[in-house]
């Protein structure tokens, strides 16, 4: 039970403006530090894969996916807050970004609702990256976004209901 309160306190720091601010555009502090990995299996979304890895973690940690609204940067989201609550909690924050469609993920096409979703599968490619470079427990995963990131989370919980355990949706669509 605290696990799940911590999740939904950790989605509800997630929520922010739409747009990116000034304050958003610097990514300064070290726990707001995010490492860009290029080579994570296919990529057909061409999304990036930006992490951030604490330095002190459990054998097999969590993972949270945290996808950005339209505008916005990994780097901008990443300032919302969740990479302070990975190093206070001990788990992974996995920042997929994209950069087409005004940076908004294309939840809206109907080819992209599926598992065979190039962004989709993408985005899968990351987390199973991180399933067997870090080790993540994968009966631990979750999903959150904002807006566009939100949309998206819903279609990653429609589409992936076996891999995610649980997700939260600030300000987006239903699936």
């Amino acid at each position: 039970m605290k696990r799940a309160a911590v999740l939904v306190s950790m989605a509800f720091l997630s929520c922010g403006p739409e747009t990116q601010q000034p304050w958003m555009e610097s990514v300064s502090s070290t726990s707001a530090a995010l490492t860009q990995v290029t080579s994570f299996g296919s990529n057909p979304g061409s999304l990036s894969m930006f992490v951030h890895v604490p330095s002190s973690l459990p054998a097999n940690p969590p993972l949270v996916v945290a996808m950005h609204g339209c505008t916005q940067s990994a780097a901008a989201y990443a300032n919302t807050g969740w990479n302070e609550l990975a190093n206070q909690y001990g788990f992974i924050v996995l920042y997929p970004q994209t950069t087409a469609n005004n940076s908004c993920f294309s939840w809206f096409t109907s080819s992209q609702q599926s598992r065979s979703g190039v962004e989709v599968t993408s985005i899968m490619n990351m987390v199973n990256n991180l399933k067997t470079t870090r080790n993540v427990d994968p009966n631990r995963i979750y999903v959150t976004g904002l807006s566009a990131g939100g949309a998206m989370t819903s279609v990653m919980l429609a589409t992936y209901p076996d891999v995610f355990k649980a997700g939260a949706v600030m300000a987006g669509l239903p699936f």
